[in-house]
């Protein structure tokens, strides 16, 4: 063989395994951990006999992001924009994780049940915190994205190899606080707007939907019966809770919205499973400084409250006896 080609074909090959060796490296790397701070908590290891889980979207994510300061034996599997069908994956993956009698939380939203898969467009963010056989679809690209995140336009990264940070374990390290009204209600619209138009719908208001809106609703019926019974075939107790928004993001929603779509959805999934319904709780209605928006995503104060809050009315439904059942 001429030896020019065999020059070549080995440092080809030297620069592959750097390559892969600087990959490994900078996915276990501080810098790595700090980019993904959603994720970190898994990336940390997910604790056994967990006593109460909750699953969701951003509005999940938030909400329940005070386990730590209350001394409970918890875990939040939410992470953004998060389907049900996710949901549902981390559930199988970790399920082994939690005790027996675990407190299994499903948050759901407004616009929950026409949310999917389909709809993620960085569906390797899953990649490294779920295995494949648990994924809706599973694709060589993203994989490859995944495992590989060093890319030509992004070698900068790698001084995060070099120079050492400090770990970041707040989800909210790099969400803004909204301090005025005006930006409040700036947010809500856009929110409102993106959601209508993402979903194709004429309103907020609307009761009646089309071919590929009750398709998707009744997919997601299916997805969160399929949860209830494995919650139930495992001894979990499987619980719904629809997280509070403040007033500027409720009056985007009729009542009869809801009742056509979530509320159908979960009565159609499971009638025996305790629905926890905050939307308008009075608590969050006129206090937007609960909200690192203003009304949608709960500050860590607003975070306290809520889970307060819910961890007493499952005291008072008999679901947990005190809050000591749920210590670690």
């Amino acid at each position: 063989m001429n030896i020019s080609l065999i020059i070549v074909i080995s440092l080809l090959v030297i620069l592959g395994l750097l390559y892969v060796i600087l990959n490994i490296l900078y996915r276990h790397s501080e810098s790595y951990k700090n980019r993904n701070v959603t994720k970190r908590r898994f990336f940390d290891g997910v604790p056994n006999n967990l006593k109460v889980v909750t699953f969701g979207s951003n509005y999940m994510m938030y909400a329940f992001d005070n386990y730590r300061e209350l001394n409970v034996s918890g875990f939040n599997f939410s992470m953004p924009a998060q389907s049900l069908e996710i949901d549902e994956a981390l559930l199988h993956q970790y399920s082994s994780h939690f005790s027996k009698g675990c407190i299994v939380v499903f948050g759901v939203a407004a616009c929950v049940p026409f949310y999917g898969y389909s709809y993620c467009n960085d569906p390797e963010k899953y990649y490294d915190i779920i295995k494949s056989r648990y994924l809706p679809s599973w694709n060589l690209k993203s994989t490859l994205k995944a495992f590989f995140p060093l890319r030509l336009k992004q070698w900068r990264l790698v001084k995060g190899l070099i120079y050492k940070e400090g770990p970041i374990t707040e989800i909210s390290a790099f969400t803004k606080q909204i301090e005025d009204v005006a930006s409040c209600k700036k947010a809500m619209n856009n929110y409102a707007m993106g959601w209508q138009n993402m979903f194709h719908f004429k309103s907020l208001k609307q009761t009646d939907f089309d071919k590929d809106q009750l398709e998707s609703l009744n997919k997601n019926t299916i997805v969160l019966k399929r949860m209830f019974s494995f919650c139930k075939e495992k001894g979990f107790i499987p619980v719904v809770l629809i997280p509070p928004f403040g007033k500027e993001l409720n009056q985007y929603y009729s009542e009869d919205f809801i009742s056509a779509s979530l509320k159908k959805c979960l009565k159609q999934a499971g009638q025996d499973v305790p629905v926890f319904d905050y939307r308008k709780h009075s608590s969050f209605q006129e206090h937007p400084n609960l909200f690192f928006d203003g009304a949608f995503s709960l500050n860590k104060r607003g975070s306290l409250k809520m889970m307060k809050l819910f961890f007493e009315e499952l005291k008072n439904n008999n679901i947990i006896k005190s809050y000591q059942d749920l210590y670690k």
